[in-house]
């Protein structure tokens, strides 16, 4: 029964809880980043601008703190959320 209660996090506080969100979320970021890069490299498809623009939003990050700490121009940032190459 306690390892049940360990697996659905029950008792894990909130502060982890957000943290682990948030971890993911910059995976994704970062994942879709890297994806962004690539297609542009093979010059295909954008990944999707409205992903990019949600996921800053919920890290609550305006579009300079962002790019700053996923390691891009604000110049890069803008076009991905626009949907350009």
């Amino acid at each position: 029964m306690e390892k049940d209660k360990e697996r659905k996090g029950v008792g894990m506080k909130k502060s982890t809880q957000e943290s682990m969100v948030r971890g993911a979320a910059e995976g994704v970021v970062l994942a879709e980043q890297y994806a962004w890069k690539m297609r542009k490299t093979l010059n295909k498809e954008q990944p999707a601008s409205n992903q990019i623009k949600k996921i800053r939003r919920e890290l609550g990050l305006n579009q300079k703190a962002f790019a700053k700490r996923f390691g891009m121009t604000l110049h890069e940032l803008r076009k991905m959320e626009k949907g350009g190459s």
